[in-house]
């Protein structure tokens, strides 16, 4: 019985360490739309990363046959070198705050956003075709 008494305690403490740390008001969705907001076009690659640092990074080579294969891990000091020798087009980082938000931001060969779009998510593949992104 004593057992049971400190796991259900331990319960009611973890509960109200989450709800007063903050975890309670997580909001993917506000975390999107602030995220949006922040990110402007003209904005560097360097100043971008501030507002959320990407995890993966697609590289655009128009000249490849298969762009997929250019996804790579974000690592900044070879991002600071490919677009210092213009090794490629462009470059898409892809943000997914939830299954219903998501986002890519879009980069020319100089580094610099050119755009931020919507993505499909896998929210999307339930909703008629006409409601999809």
């Amino acid at each position: 019985m004593k057992t049971v008494f400190v796991l259900i305690m331990l319960c009611v403490v973890g509960i109200y360490a989450v709800y007063k740390f903050g975890f309670a008001d997580f909001d993917p969705k506000q975390q999107a739309v602030e995220f949006k907001h922040k990110v402007q076009v003209g904005m560097s690659w360097e100043q971008f990363i501030e507002i959320r640092k990407p995890k993966k990074v697609a590289c655009v080579d128009f000249e490849s046959e298969d762009p997929m294969d250019l996804r790579v891990p974000f690592d900044a000091e070879k991002m600071r070198k490919q677009v210092a020798d213009k090794q490629f087009d462009g470059y898409t980082f892809e943000f997914n705050f939830s299954n219903t938000e998501a986002y890519g931001v879009s980069l020319d060969e100089n580094g610099k956003v050119t755009g931020v779009s919507s993505l499909m998510t896998t929210g999307d593949l339930f909703k008629p075709p006409g409601m999809r992104r």
